[in-house]
């Protein structure tokens, strides 16, 4: 077991206990809450992100530090399909996103390519991880923003928990929700590794999770991923 399962598990036991202590009524709609902002977040993303890219330079610097850190040459033309494949084997990235990375790889100026304005495979690499952090970025920020407001609402089902004979039932639905809130913080922290993924606390992280079958399993499947890899609803 390493670091980041301990710290994953750490995670969920706090999780599992804030919403045993909030009970059900509370943690419920802090659930509603989380969901909601991660809807909104969704919608919001790529405008957000484009804006991030449009009036802050904060792309272009990422964007210089992936091809510094990859050794990436931009005006390079003549990568062969098993070069691209070995450049992408050798990222330290979970599959997650070493699947995105190729499955948008279309090298068509009518599609990706295209879109992001780039002509070869390492101009596209340096892009699309560009555009995936800013995008997990962007999230993150509208996600932190939005949750804050709606979790003030949670005072307002204190009251409800005072009555004796949902006393019992608050607590045990509490502690149900709170294994799906611990997967949504788990999700998200999975977010934010990927806008580290390029520094060597990423790289750190994903050799854990890529190492770990319990945290590449719960990586695979984070819905929230999506929306940092879908970069067609950014420049599209």
């Amino acid at each position: 077991m390493n670091g980041l399962e301990i710290a994953t598990i750490i995670i969920a036991g706090i999780c599992l206990w804030l919403g045993y202590r909030q009970g059900l009524f509370r943690t419920l709609l802090l659930t509603i809450a989380m969901a909601l902002a991660i809807g909104l977040s969704s919608y919001a993303c790529p405008y957000v992100s484009n804006a991030l890219q449009k009036y802050t330079a904060i792309d272009d610097k990422i964007e210089a530090y992936i091809i510094g850190q990859w050794s990436l040459d931009i005006t390079k033309q003549d990568t062969t399909k098993t070069e691209q494949m070995q450049i992408i084997d050798e990222l330290p990235f979970p599959e997650r996103i070493k699947t995105a990375i190729i499955s948008n790889n279309d090298n068509d100026a009518n599609g990706i390519y295209g879109g992001l304005q780039v002509g070869n495979f390492q101009e596209y690499l340096a892009k699309y991880l560009t555009c995936m952090m800013m995008n997990a970025l962007s999230f993150l920020v509208i996600q932190v923003v939005i949750t804050v407001g709606l979790v003030v609402l949670l005072c307002v089902t204190k009251v409800l928990t005072e009555i004796p004979i949902l006393h019992g039932i608050d607590k045990a639905g509490g502690i149900c929700l709170g294994a799906a809130v611990a997967l949504i913080v788990i999700w998200t922290g999975f977010l934010f590794i990927s806008i580290l993924g390029n520094t060597q606390a990423g790289i750190w992280a994903f050799s854990k999770i890529n190492e770990s079958p319990v945290l590449d399993l719960l990586f695979s499947h984070n819905l929230l991923l999506d929306v940092a890899t879908n970069i067609s609803r950014m420049i599209f």
